[in-house]
């Protein structure tokens, strides 16, 4: 039940927003005020209480909904991604942070992704960021990548990584190659579609950059099979990296809790209209 509209301007995307309601009344909140922010940084309490009866079973099918929305709300891709990684032991902690994502549907009912006319292009934009050690409990980080064809966004995710990095560089090269595998498989996706597409890498972190763009993988053999993969797609030129400003990285939103400013700043960049 997504809504797709064709305007004089393009195209627009949005999600079912029965869902973001749904939440809203099953928690309670419908009539509340809203929050501005879907996630705030809180250390999860020692001693929170595991839930139990209608509350586990509310939980777990809220955080479903929640996740199957957040594909077209990139604003809540992050605080939703941290709710899915308690379903299988959902504590009264996790339930607060329910309960504030829903609070901020309240507040943001609507989010329209914009697909206006532009020329043609062959140029991925492709957004990575990295959140080192930002899961208080387990120190582990979140990757978050936006891929843009000019002004259209076409995939953004937020993942929690795998391993536990050991700097913020390592942290970041692993975003950046997971944005690199995602844009190759755009470009797998065009190719098949009849247009020859190639990706620029905009990443935020010198230091990734550095691995990145060297020869060779120096002290870093730990990296070695990622480092030395990546290097062959800029050889090849099937990508390039560069540089963005923080400010300007719109995958920031996708790695950790931003305050309101920065996620409308990012949003807008996305071509998103709430």
């Amino acid at each position: 039940n997504r809504i797709v509209r064709v305007t004089p301007d393009g195209w627009e995307l949005e999600a079912d927003q029965r869902h973001g309601e749904i939440i809203a009344q099953e928690l309670k909140i419908q009539d509340q005020k809203g929050l501005t922010t879907p996630g705030v940084d809180e250390p999860e309490p020692e001693h929170s209480e595991e839930l139990s009866g209608w509350q586990l079973s509310a939980y777990r099918s809220l955080a479903a909904r929640a996740n199957y929305l957040s594909m077209d709300r990139p604003d809540i891709q992050f605080a939703v991604k941290e709710l899915c990684r308690s379903m299988s032991k959902p504590t009264q902690h996790s339930w607060k942070k329910l309960v504030r994502v829903g609070k901020y549907l309240v507040f943001r009912p609507r989010l329209v992704l914009k697909y206006s006319w532009q020329n043609e292009t062959s140029e991925i934009s492709a957004y990575s960021d990295a959140n080192w050690a930002g899961c208080l409990s387990t120190r582990k980080s979140t990757s978050g990548g936006c891929l843009m064809i000019g002004g259209h966004l076409i995939k953004t995710w937020s993942k929690t990584q795998a391993n536990v990095a050991l700097s913020s560089a390592e942290s970041e090269f692993y975003g950046t190659l997971k944005t690199a595998q995602e844009s190759i498989g755009l470009i797998s996706l065009a190719r098949e579609l009849g247009q020859e597409m190639k990706s620029r890498l905009l990443v935020d972190a010198s230091a990734a950059l550095g691995v990145a763009q060297r020869l060779g993988v120096g002290k870093l053999r730990h990296l070695q099979t990622g480092a030395l993969w990546l290097q062959e797609q800029e050889l090849r030129k099937v990508l390039t990296l560069q540089k963005v400003p923080g400010s300007d990285n719109r995958a920031d939103t996708m790695t950790k809790n931003v305050s309101r400013e920065i996620l409308e700043r990012h949003v807008a960049g996305m071509r998103g209209e709430f």
